[in-house]
């Protein structure tokens, strides 16, 4: 049996595994770590934001 993910783009994966980071993050506010890795989240989100721009461009 084929599994989903082997049918969807790396640009979908990416978007994929950061919503259901996002889902993981909104529970761990409480911890002082917390910062750290929602800036680091934010960094991925803007990295796919300009890679998409990048591309309607090409």
């Amino acid at each position: 049996m084929e599994k989903w993910y082997q049918n969807v783009n790396a640009d979908a994966k990416i978007a994929y595994f950061l919503a259901l980071s996002e889902k993981v993050l909104d529970k761990l506010t409480d911890y002082d770590w917390y910062p750290t890795v929602r800036e680091s989240i934010d960094l991925c989100w803007e990295w796919v934001e300009e890679s998409m721009r990048d591309m309607t461009f090409t």
